[in-house]
């Protein structure tokens, strides 16, 4: 049956309400079909298709009746050309703002699921950095919408453009050390020298746990708790240990021999290397040294190194101690003495 006996038949306007009234059917038959797929991928654990027809639904049963109310209009002859006009604009509007509802669902999706997961990465990815990827997305989504409006309502977007092309550069300018820090967490999120739970030592000597890391400071927790907060863009131009990733603790010290014990060096060096080696909390797979370095004005410089596990710094210290004991202990099996610094001093003149 053609359009034209359609209409002859029912009439436009009932002609109309059939046309939408199918569209109407179709549209939610359509979208039980996704939420039905939708419920399949998610049991299946295939969320990428889960995440697509769950963002697709609800867009998709708008279309469909938007574009069925724009047949019927054009189905109505009797309308006039204004009102058909602004049902034109109606209709490129609608694919802007499903293709908008569209992008925003299927981000907002992936943005619950990284963070209702407590791994700190995912696929090789940071999480924060997932996150900072998913706001830069929305940001850019809603700005090409605006856009694509505008140019649908007859805006004239180059002079926009350019008046926000000047406006912006000078917010730039009074604002460069926001942007700055603003940049500075984008670097952090991408190059990632520290994440939050991290243990940071800084160039000036600070040492502490990152709390927190947003888009213009990093809250540092130093170790007589203090809260620190440090601005993004320091971190450009600062030299920063990450603590946490180091595989071992370095133990260091150095003891002064006297002059007359040089003969008894070798045996009590060897005797200090032999005790690391078999220690059981010190890493003999690592280097470790015991050896004399230098001869100095009134002692003889012996160094000692070897590593430990990275453990936590209280039992680091207690470590440390327990090691110094047992090589003070070797010394004094072996009768040698720790130099001092001496200075003889003549007195002269009459009592």
């Amino acid at each position: 049956m053609h359009l034209f006996q359609a209409k002859t038949i029912f009439g436009e306007f009932s002609l109309a309400a059939i046309i939408f009234l199918m569209f109407l059917v179709s549209s939610y038959a359509l979208r039980l079909c996704m939420v039905s797929l939708q419920n399949k991928f998610e049991k299946s654990g295939k969320f990428g298709l889960y995440a697509l027809f769950k963002a697709m639904a609800n867009p998709m049963f708008f279309l469909c009746l938007t574009i069925g109310l724009l047949i019927c209009i054009e189905v109505v002859d009797s309308l006039s050309a204004d009102v058909k006009d602004v049902f034109s604009v109606v209709k490129r509007s609608s694919f802007v703002l499903c293709a908008f509802w569209f992008s925003i669902s299927y981000t907002n999706i992936y943005e619950k699921k990284f963070s209702k997961t407590k791994d700190k990465r995912i696929g090789g990815i940071d999480k924060r950095t997932l996150h900072a990827c998913m706001k830069l997305c929305k940001a850019l989504i809603i700005v090409i919408t605006i856009i694509s409006f505008m140019s649908i309502f007859g805006v004239d977007i180059r002079g926009i453009l350019t008046v926000a092309g000047i406006g912006g550069a000078a917010i730039g300018f009074a604002s460069k050390d926001l942007l700055a820090n603003f940049f500075g967490a984008i670097m952090l999120f991408i190059d990632k020298p520290f994440s939050v739970g991290d243990k940071i030592k800084l160039s000036d000597g600070r040492e502490g746990k990152v709390e927190y890391i947003g888009w213009r400071v990093t809250k540092l927790r130093v170790f007589d708790t203090t809260c620190i907060y440090l601005a993004n863009s320091i971190f450009s131009n600062m030299f920063v240990e990450n603590l946490s990733m180091r595989t071992n603790r370095l133990i260091t010290c150095s003891i002064r021999f006297k002059y007359s014990d040089i003969n008894k060096s070798e045996i009590v060096t060897k005797d200090i290397r032999d005790m690391l080696f078999n220690h059981p909390e010190i890493c003999n797979d690592k280097r470790i040294d015991c050896f004399l370095s230098s001869f100095e004005d009134f002692y003889i410089d012996c160094k000692i190194n070897a590593f430990a596990p990275n453990i936590e710094k209280s039992a680091f210290l207690d470590l440390h101690q327990r090691i110094m004991i047992s090589i003070a202990k070797i010394i004094s099996k072996h009768k040698l003495e720790i130099a001092f610094p001496v200075r003889d001093m003549k007195i002269s003149g009459k009592h």
